[in-house]
């Protein structure tokens, strides 16, 4: 059985209160820190955790904090950080908020808790919009270093890196349109600022090319897409292409167009973000713009090492490069069977 607090305030001759400041990096006199620190190590109780944060050692920990570890994007990113502190000797605390934002400050606080040596974080819509958009707003209490990854507030006041959201929409779109798509919808997650930016793009790539368009918002956790997609589709029977921002809303737009009977390209050409496996199995293999999920995590992780190593160097933001991927979905519009 694990050692628990209390056999460290035993052993200690202390009570489990004491035991509880120590670890949490409070006041204790250094005789009392002692005698908790020499517990810890006899009972094994959380030696990778209290003990080092206890003399102060906080360099083999970092913090990972991610919007949705149900996206493929950052389950994959989740390990790519992992393996690399792997090979640094590192440990990787990580956390999943949700895409909530108060979720996200409770897991900012645990970081601090923690001591590790830094964060990394994909951060909330609202955590865009509050506690990291301004200097006059940063969290008084967050005193380590920061990298964002996938989205970053308009005002750069810590290290990012991402790729070109709009960009990548807009290249998207442009493809279709190459393919005699004219009429456009395209869902889009409406609880990141990511999906904010690929909507974005979309809706300029729209009117620079003249096109029919509708972009339609999907909420995080509310299960509505088929609903939604069905409408959109109802009220927009001319549409010809569909372009959804994540993979999540993929695999759950994949399986309405098939329940649904809608052949893909012939009907509805069908393009997506993040390259999942999967995308390869149907409709010819789904067209997709794909994210250098290697690249960004080593370069998070690069960022988040120099940060450490100089903490008043100037703030960096690094864009990344995505990849169209032309597969099956997307072929040019044949005759429509009506």
């Amino acid at each position: 059985m694990a050692a628990t607090i209390k056999d460290v305030a035993k052993l200690a001759g202390v009570s489990v209160a004491t035991v509880s400041r120590a670890v949490s990096g409070k006041v204790v006199s250094h005789e009392l820190k002692s005698k908790v620190e020499k517990a810890i190590l006899a009972t094994g109780y959380r030696p990778n955790l209290a003990a080092r944060r206890l003399r102060g050692h906080s360099n083999d920990m970092i913090g990972l904090i991610i919007a949705d570890i149900r996206n493929p994007f950052f389950t994959r990113f989740a390990r790519a950080i992992d393996d690399i502190a792997k090979t640094k000797n590192q440990h990787v605390i990580l956390c999943n908020t949700d895409e909530n934002f108060e979720q996200e400050k409770a897991y900012l606080d645990l970081m601090e808790e923690e001591n590790v040596a830094g964060i990394i974080l994909s951060p909330t819509l609202l955590t865009s919009r509050k506690h990291i958009t301004s200097r006059k707003e940063k969290p008084a209490k967050l005193h380590r270093p920061l990298v964002l990854v996938d989205r970053t507030p308009d005002e750069m006041i810590y290290d990012s890196v991402l790729i070109d959201n709009h960009a990548a929409a807009k290249k998207l779109v442009h493809h279709l349109y190459e393919n005699g798509r004219k009429n456009i919808l395209c869902l889009y997650g409406a609880d990141s600022r990511t999906g904010f930016e690929r909507q974005k793009g979309f809706d300029d790539a729209i009117r620079a090319l003249h096109l029919s368009g509708r972009s339609v918002a999907i909420k995080h956790g509310k299960d509505n897409l088929a609903k939604s997609l069905k409408n959109a589709l109802a009220t927009n029977p001319d549409s010809d292409a569909l372009i959804v921002t994540n993979g999540v809303l993929a695999l759950k737009a994949a399986a309405f167009l098939e329940k649904a009977g809608i052949v893909v390209p012939d009907q509805l050409a069908f393009a997506a973000f993040d390259d999942e496996p999967w995308m390869e199995l149907v409709f010819n293999g789904i067209t997709t713009i794909a994210q250098p999920v290697g690249d960004i995590a080593r370069e998070a992780y690069h960022c988040l090492m120099e940060r450490l190593e100089n903490p008043l160097k100037p703030v960096r933001q690094t864009v990344l490069k995505s990849k169209l991927i032309l597969r099956g979905s997307t072929l040019k519009a044949r005759t429509r069977q009506i």
